[in-house]
């Protein structure tokens, strides 16, 4: 329930939540420092990555469906979101982002000003 961007600003809490508390952020982050190295952690990675365009899918679709956004390529849409997302995230796992909460504002402001409702 809510508007597009009380419902993707709950998505990044959930996201954040999972991936940035201890001790699974720890796991994240090893899987992050590794993926270009080990094959496992490159593994993971990709399943973590099919993991958050499903869910990106998932929420973008509802979103479409329910009229709050307007999306007119969802596939586009899907993969804007969740490549956006799973990049910032990213970046606060291996402690290089600074101005996260800033950026994703932006982003998710921007994405649902992009995908107007009507």
């Amino acid at each position: 329930t809510g508007s597009a961007s009380d419902v993707l600003f709950r998505a990044m809490d959930h996201w954040h939540d999972v991936y940035t508390t201890e001790p699974l952020s720890w796991f994240y982050r090893i899987i992050e420092a590794e993926k270009l190295i080990h094959s496992e952690a490159s593994s993971i990675a990709r399943t973590l990555s099919e993991m958050f365009d499903a869910q990106s899918r998932v929420l973008i679709e509802e979103l479409s469906e329910t009229g709050r956004l307007k999306v007119e390529d969802l596939d586009l849409a899907i993969e804007m979101f969740s490549a956006t997302v799973q990049n910032l995230l990213s970046k606060i796992l291996i402690g290089i982002e600074t101005d996260l909460p800033w950026r994703e504002e932006r982003f998710i402001n921007s994405f649902c000003a992009l995908y107007k409702g009507q």
